[in-house]
């Protein structure tokens, strides 16, 4: 009987209680949203890129040259001072333009300053200022003209060279010239020996070394 109660007090003891399993919410992950690759617009396709210079290439020739001195000098830019400055970069093989401009920049500003020196000498002597052109030296430069002339008649070339040497506006040869002057004739010409004239033309002796001729 015992053990009947015995079963019946273990049967009737609390069960342990099983423990609780706690319900974990598994967050999935969104998927992921391809993104489609971008395009280039259509505009943009295909397009050739575009040069830096859209300049045709520049040859270093008398054409060249001639433009670019012009820009430095101006009024000074004489046919000769072009085929020279192109002469020489020829001669030294310069052909990049942009080399040529760096070269013709040193030479053009030298020689305009040496130019510039020559006609403010040749104005201060006469009188005059690049503001303020006297009579006198028009006067001056109209003969010098004048005889140059005359004496390219005579000697064919010899204008280009005092232009290439950049004298033309020198004191000196604007002297030369002035005493010169008496020997060309009306028609522009020089005169041989003071025939057809007037009045008798004095020698070139005479204007270039009457002093030294003058007796005391």
């Amino acid at each position: 009987m015992e053990e009947i109660n015995d079963l019946n007090n273990n049967m009737n003891e609390e069960q342990p209680a099983e423990p609780v399993q706690e319900q974990q919410k598994e967050t999935e992950p969104a998927p992921e949203i391809e993104k489609e690759p971008e395009q280039e617009p259509a505009s943009e396709q295909g397009k050739q890129p575009e040069k830096a210079d859209d300049k045709p290439d520049q040859t270093v020739d008398e054409t060249f040259v001639k433009s670019e001195i012009i820009e430095r000098l101006g009024d000074l830019a004489t046919p000769e001072i072009v085929a020279e400055c192109t002469k020489e970069l020829n001669a030294i093989g310069i052909t990049d333009p942009e080399m040529a401009k760096k070269a013709l920049d040193y030479v053009c500003n030298a020689r305009a300053n040496f130019m510039t020196a020559n006609t403010e000498e040749a104005l201060k002597h006469f009188g005059a200022t690049f503001d303020n052109v006297t009579p006198e030296y028009q006067k001056a430069i109209s003969e010098a003209n004048v005889t140059m002339n005359a004496l390219e008649s005579k000697i064919p070339g010899l204008k280009q060279v005092i232009d290439m040497a950049g004298i033309q506006g020198n004191i000196k040869i604007i002297q030369l010239m002035q005493a010169l002057h008496p020997l060309v004739g009306e028609d522009g010409n020089l005169m041989s020996g003071g025939t057809g004239a007037s009045k008798a033309a004095p020698s070139l002796a005479d204007i270039m070394f009457g002093d030294l001729n003058k007796k005391e």
